[in-house]
């Protein structure tokens, strides 16, 4: 019975896997740009609304990317986490690569916060896996 119990959990946990990668190809997204686009959305906004938040998660993983490259441990100095936290809000909050004008200030800040949170959660669970982007 525990075999049989064991064996359909990892079904049904493999079937989640193949839905969020669906998901993923039904929006355009690679999974790590799907986990920010699914941080930076909410409720309520316009087709084109959500094709912008879908650009916006797009070029920041970029950045982020990038930047985690050049600094491969950028979590472990509180300026150099300052400096990512001040990074991600500068980019959600500038016209010509942030969030939509839907946003108030304090949803993007709000927004800011979580995607700080994600990477700092990402690289305290995953420490081995590089700069955190892709564990």
């Amino acid at each position: 019975m525990t075999i049989e119990r064991t064996f359909e959990a990892l079904l049904e946990f493999v079937s989640l896997l193949d839905e969020e990668q669906n998901r993923a190809v039904r929006e355009g997204l690679d999974e790590p740009t799907l986990a920010l686009f699914d941080l930076l959305k909410k409720d309520e906004l316009t087709p084109a609304e959500i094709k912008d938040i879908k650009q916006v998660a797009t070029a920041l993983h970029a950045k982020l990317e990038a930047e985690f490259a050049r600094i491969r441990e950028w979590h472990k100095k509180e300026a150099t986490r300052d400096g990512v936290k001040r990074m991600i809000l500068d980019f959600l909050y500038q016209e010509d690569t942030g969030l939509p004008s839907a946003y108030s200030q304090d949803e993007v800040v709000m927004k800011s916060d979580m995607v700080f949170g994600h990477f700092m959660a990402r690289q305290q669970q995953a420490p081995t896996f590089g700069h955190g982007l892709t564990a």
